[in-house]
């Protein structure tokens, strides 16, 4: 993977409110923090404690081009990632994330359960076992075939990039007519949205997914990553903007300024009892849990890094045909850089940081309106959710520059 960082200067005193909005997705604010490095030994090499593996994550990456015996590949890794884990291990989260309806047939992805299940049961109160897929993929069979296999989450990704406002929401509804038939299976949205999306029919669209129970609904920019025209990027921060009004509106709490669950959701009471930090996977506890990756490409972590397998197929396969795990990509967060980056995830998740965390850094942005101080934090305002990308732009770019124009690295030095 290759992380993008902006290498303009930075002004002595930027403008955040001329940078158009943006979503901060995980790739975009989280992964430039981490310095990635090629690792010819595998983040799982040697035999995990106890501690580290009693709680374990599974995602397993499907691409989007068919790989031959993918399941067959899969359980392979799986045996030999097992090895290393402590016998007893609680299994809370499997996912098939990608494109596991292009990858699996449904024979496939049946096989693929029940050999896993012999390596990593699902028998912890609550786990969750999810799959992803894009709206044109749910059929009532597969919907019947995935709850028959104990799944109990469908992430559901919607396009709505070239909507007018004519379009109509018939497919919208016929998609939660289907789900409502199947009460053990709870979805979780991923609206893909951009420049060309019409700015009503996002607004019904999102007003159609807040009607039907729902885990959380989350944007995320078509264009992401890419370069994008000044204006096009102004259309989307208008969208995001709007939406963010909307959301907040009807009651549903922000998670950085793109991702939203209902009032309701567990993940909002586990916000306010206790830290969270964005994830590839969503806000997530604070605790050291590990995230197996498994398939051509996966992100997994073990603490303090994560890690991304070989997005080669060839390697991918060379390496399970020797009876090894895959070569992988470590990313690990540089400790002159560690305390930055905790105030990132707390703005991202709580929308708020300690008073002495980044003084300076957080003076500068209440200045300008972006922050307001509370008994005992500095917490975004409005715009300073629909600013958050840049913001955290800013301070990473001064984190990583040494700059000590009111930063948090100059407070990071002062503490050590």
């Amino acid at each position: 993977m290759t992380i993008s960082i902006p290498t303009e200067l930075p002004t002595a005193r930027p403008d955040f409110l001329a940078v158009p909005p943006a979503p901060t997705a995980f790739s975009g604010a989280i992964l430039p923090w981490y310095s990635d490095k090629k690792h010819s030994n595998p983040a799982l090499r040697d035999r995990v404690p106890a501690p580290d593996g009693s709680r374990i994550g599974i995602n397993i990456q499907c691409p989007r081009d068919t790989v031959d015996d993918y399941v067959g590949l899969i359980c392979r890794e799986a045996e030999l990632a097992r090895a290393l884990l402590p016998n007893a291990c609680a299994i809370t989260t499997l996912w098939l994330r990608g494109s596991p309806s292009r990858q699996f047939s449904p024979e496939a992805v049946t096989e693929l359960i029940f050999r896993l299940n012999s390596q990593f049961p699902l028998t912890v109160p609550g786990a969750v076992r999810g799959v992803e897929l894009s709206a044109p993929a749910l059929s009532a069979e597969r919907l019947a075939l995935l709850a028959g296999l104990g799944f109990n989450r469908i992430g559901l990704r919607v396009d709505a990039t070239l909507g007018s406002d004519e379009r109509s929401l018939g497919r919208i509804d016929a998609m939660q007519r289907q789900l409502a038939d199947f009460a053990s299976l709870a979805v979780s949205y991923e609206v893909i949205f951009g420049s060309q999306s019409h700015p009503r029919y996002l607004a019904r669209l999102l007003a159609a997914l807040r009607s039907f129970p729902a885990v959380s609904i989350e944007l995320k920019d078509a264009r992401e990553g890419m370069p994008q025209a000044l204006e096009d990027r102004r259309e989307t921060g208008h969208l995001l903007t709007s939406t963010l009004t909307a959301m907040t509106a009807a009651g549903w709490h922000t998670f950085g300024n793109h991702l939203y669950v209902p009032p309701e959701s567990p993940l909002a009471r586990a916000g306010a009892a206790g830290p969270l930090r964005l994830t590839p996977w969503g806000p997530q506890p604070i605790e050291q849990r590990l995230w197996l990756g498994l398939g051509i490409g996966a992100f997994g972590y073990r603490h303090p890094a994560y890690y991304r397998n070989t997005t080669s197929a060839a390697d991918y396969r060379a390496a399970l045909r020797d009876r090894q795990l895959p070569d992988k990509v470590i990313y690990r967060v540089p400790a002159e850089r560690a305390q930055a980056l905790d105030v990132t995830q707390s703005l991202l998740c709580h929308h708020e940081v300690a008073r002495d965390a980044a003084p300076g850094f957080c003076e500068e942005l209440r200045h300008d309106g972006l922050l307001e101080t509370t008994a005992h934090t500095y917490r975004l305002t409005p715009t300073g959710v629909a600013q958050l990308s840049a913001i955290l732009d800013r301070l990473h770019r001064q984190a990583v520059s040494g700059d000590d124009h009111g930063t948090t690295q100059n407070h990071v030095r002062r503490d050590r």
